[in-house]
C-alpha cells in the first residue's frame, strides 16, 4: 500500500562507499506518487547518518531530493537501516512538517531502506 503513495529511491538498499574513515557524501529522494499531500520524515538505526532534509511535506507528484551525509565510522556494517516514515494528508492538514501532527497521527506507513557498506 506505502508504495502506491511514495516512491522511494533507491527502494531496498542504499550504498555508502568506502573508505569510511572520512565524511562520505550519497542521495536518495523520496517522491509523491499519490493524489494527496504527503507529510513524511527520515529515520536512522545508524546515529552517524544525517540527511538533508531529513523531513517535509510533498504535494502530488513533487519529489525532495535528500542529501544523505555519513559521519567517518569505527567499524561500518551490521544490521543498519533507513525508515522514510510517511502519512496522506487531509486539505486541511498542515502544509509544513509538524512534529506533533504527525506523531499524533494514527495511519503511519514506513519504508525501510537497507543500508549496504561498500568496502570496494
Amino acid at each position: 500500500m506505502g508504495d502506491r503513495i511514495i516512491k522511494v529511491t533507491p527502494d531496498v538498499t542504499l550504498s555508502i562507499n568506502a573508505p569510511f574513515t572520512k565524511h562520505s557524501r550519497t542521495n536518495m529522494r523520496v517522491a509523491n506518487c499519490g493524489k494527496a499531500r504527503v507529510m513524511w520524515v527520515i529515520k536512522s538505526t545508524n546515529t552517524k547518518l544525517m540527511f538533508n532534509p531529513s523531513n517535509g511535506v510533498l504535494d502530488p507528484d513533487r519529489r525532495a531530493d535528500v542529501k544523505v551525509l555519513c559521519e567517518a565510522l569505527d567499524k561500518p556494517g551490521g544490521q543498519d537501516r533507513i525508515a522514510v516514515e510517511f502519512t496522506a494528508l487531509t486539505d486541511s492538514g498542515p502544509k509544513n512538517f509538524d512534529l506533533k501532527y504527525f506523531t499524533d497521527c494514527q495511519e503511519i506507513q514506513r519504508k525501510v531502506i537497507k543500508i549496504d557498506y561498500n568496502r570496494d
